[in-house]
């Protein structure tokens, strides 16, 4: 369900409030995770522009959290990840579960 408020989010040009689902807001800036990295990866210029012709296309539950897919219209794939402890999203580190990765 976070994936797809995400979704919904960068669709209705709220680009803060998708942000905010990175745990990112202004008030605590992610340092490692800029706004304006965010707006490269995601903002309307980003391969990632065609999000309304987006889909999910797989989902991979893990231990901590689950890993969903992506597939946009030219094909290519990204790989969200969705901590299970606060719901935060991020880039998936791996494509696969990680046994290595358990729940605290």
């Amino acid at each position: 369900q976070q994936v797809k408020t995400f979704l919904e989010r960068i669709r209705a040009g709220d680009y803060k409030g998708a942000y905010a689902l990175w745990g990112c807001t202004d008030a605590t800036p992610c340092p490692h995770y800029a706004f304006d990295k965010f707006m490269e990866d995601w903002g309307p210029a980003s391969p990632q522009a065609k999000i309304a012709d987006a889909e999910i296309v797989n989902t991979k539950s893990c231990d901590s959290g689950i890993i969903q897919f992506l597939r946009f219209p030219d094909q290519h794939e990204v790989q969200l990840w969705v901590e299970r402890r606060d719901r935060t999203i991020g880039f998936a580190p791996w494509p696969i579960c990680n046994p290595r990765m358990k729940a605290p």
